[in-house]
C-alpha cells in the first residue's frame, strides 16, 4: 500500500461511517402527501427509506420520490460545480478526494461536498416537511433554515 493510500484510507473510512449514520437518521423521516392522494401513494413512498437503491446497491436509480429528487438536485449541483471549475480554468475531472473514474468529474464532486448540506436542508425543510407532493405551493414563503437565515448561504453563492 502506498503512502498516499494510507493517508487517505482512514479519513475515507471515517467519512463512510459518518455517511451511514447520517442516512440512517433520515430513513424514518415521514413524507407528507395531501390527504386526498394518500390512498394512491405506495407505503414505501411514505418514509424517506434507505439512501441505497434496491435496484443498484447505490443511490443511483432511486426507488422513491425523495431520493429521486435528491439525486436530481445533486446532479444539478454537480453540473454547477463542473461549470465553476471549468470557468476557473481547472479540469473538472482531476479531483483530489474522489477517485478518478470514467464518466465522473472528480473535482466537481470534490467541490460539491461543502454545498451538499444546503441541498439536503432544502429537500427536507422546503419540500418534505412543508409541502411534499402538493401542487401549487408557493416555496418563496417557506420557513426553511435557508429562507429564514438559520443556515446562511455563502456570499459568493448568493450573488
Amino acid at each position: 500500500m502506498s503512502y498516499v493510500s494510507c493517508v487517505f484510507s482512514e479519513p475515507l473510512s471515517i467519512e463512510a461511517k459518518a455517511a451511514l449514520a447520517y442516512w440512517s437518521a433520515w430513513s424514518t423521516l415521514t413524507i407528507q402527501y395531501p390527504r386526498a392522494d394518500l390512498s394512491r401513494v405506495p407505503e414505501h413512498w411514505q418514509i424517506f427509506g434507505a439512501r441505497v437503491s434496491a435496484l443498484t446497491g447505490s443511490p443511483r436509480l432511486a426507488v422513491n420520490p425523495p431520493n429521486a429528487v435528491l439525486n436530481y438536485l445533486y446532479s444539478v449541483l454537480e453540473a454547477e460545480a463542473h461549470l465553476a471549475a471549468a470557468e476557473l480554468g481547472l479540469d473538472p475531472g482531476l479531483g483530489m478526494l474522489h477517485r478518478d473514474t470514467p464518466n465522473r468529474d472528480s473535482l466537481a464532486c470534490d467541490l460539491m461536498e461543502p454545498i451538499r448540506p444546503l441541498v439536503d436542508a432544502y429537500l427536507v425543510c422546503d419540500l418534505i416537511l412543508l409541502c411534499t407532493a402538493s401542487p401549487g405551493v408557493n416555496h418563496s414563503k417557506s420557513r426553511s433554515p435557508i429562507s429564514t437565515g438559520i443556515v446562511s448561504v455563502p456570499a459568493w453563492q448568493a450573488s
